[in-house]
């Protein structure tokens, strides 16, 4: 028995310290208006005691009373590090004298000063507006209940915050003026680098083509050398044999025999002569023509000169025609 009470005694003094500890300071907040829920209880945050004269025995009853009371949400406003609540009351055709204290310490708290921003529903509904440390400070509100005959008692926090989208969110009234938000300077425009001078496409490369190989000139057959002809022979002039008249195979007349022609007609000797010089000279100049061409052919085809062959021949066609004159002579 004696160890329960030392205990007890323990713990009532943790909860003294605790309770004599400053209230925790909330995370700054930034300038602007925001929305928060608003949390109701009926029982003392600190303690967990109620201190509405309902008592415990009537606490739910006393805990729907505080919420229906109560607005669902409330405006916080911020600027230059100061904080505003308003809170919305509700029933306020059947309520008066209304107070409100914001927590100091453990269980401890102080009146503060408010201002009505606005009614609703004829004055059903008050929004009353009021200064606090930070937003989530708990709030003590009091008021007396005409149609009770009494005073209540409740306890009221913000919930998290919420930026509000308009002017007067929720129906609310905003009372600060925010300076309008400066414009974030927008970064100047690096200027960007020359882009470089497209490079011409280098052209595919070539196939390799091996060189041709030379065409090997033709070689045409060469002829043989054309051996030289073998010089004509000379025939051989095989000497006649004397003929019975006295003449010589070369066509002359003997001696015996041109005596006894002169006696019988000088006239027919004359005429003889004339044709045999007349003969001979133009067998010579067909003759001539004839080994001068004969010559000239014979050069260009690289053979022997036919010259001797064709001398030959003259003569024994002038031996012919001479024996042949000397025939009619007769």
């Amino acid at each position: 028995m004696m160890k329960l009470k030392r205990l007890c005694a323990m713990l009532m003094c943790a909860v003294l310290v605790c309770g004599l500890l400053p209230a925790k300071a909330s995370a700054k907040v930034a300038d602007g208006v925001y929305l928060a829920p608003m949390n109701v209880y009926y029982a003392n945050p600190d303690t967990g005691k109620i201190d509405d004269a309902g008592g415990s025995a009537n606490a739910a009853l006393g805990e729907g009373m505080c919420r229906s009371a109560t607005g669902k949400q409330c405006l916080v406003e911020v600027k230059d590090g100061e904080t505003w609540i308003t809170v919305r009351l509700n029933e306020q055709n059947s309520c008066s004298s209304v107070k409100l204290s914001t927590r100091t310490g453990s269980n401890q708290y102080a009146g503060a000063k408010y201002k009505i921003t606005k009614e609703h529903s004829g004055g059903n509904t008050v929004d009353y507006r009021i200064k606090v440390s930070d937003p989530s400070q708990k709030i003590k509100c009091e008021m007396h209940v005409d149609p009770m005959g009494r005073d209540v008692v409740w306890y009221m926090g913000a919930g998290a915050l919420t930026p509000a989208g308009t002017a007067d969110p929720d129906d609310f009234k905003v009372i600060i003026k925010l300076d309008a938000p400066k414009p974030e300077p927008k970064p100047e425009p690096k200027p960007e680098p020359p882009k470089p001078a497209p490079q011409p496409e280098k052209p595919a490369p070539k196939p390799e083509q091996k060189p041709a190989k030379p065409a090997k000139p033709e070689q045409k057959p060469s002829k043989p050398a054309e051996k030289p002809s073998k010089p004509a022979e000379k025939p051989v002039e095989k000497p006649d044999a004397a003929k019975p008249d006295g003449s010589k195979p070369d066509g002359s007349v003997s001696s015996s025999a041109a005596s006894s022609s002169a006696s019988t007609g000088a006239d027919v000797s004359v005429d003889s002569s004339v044709d045999s010089s007349a003969a001979t000279s133009a067998d010579a100049s067909v003759d001539s023509s004839a080994d001068s061409s004969a010559q000239q052919e014979t050069e260009s085809k690289g053979g022997i000169s036919p010259v001797p062959v064709v001398i030959g021949v003259v003569v024994v066609a002038a031996v012919v025609i001479g024996f042949v004159v000397y025939k009619r002579k007769k």
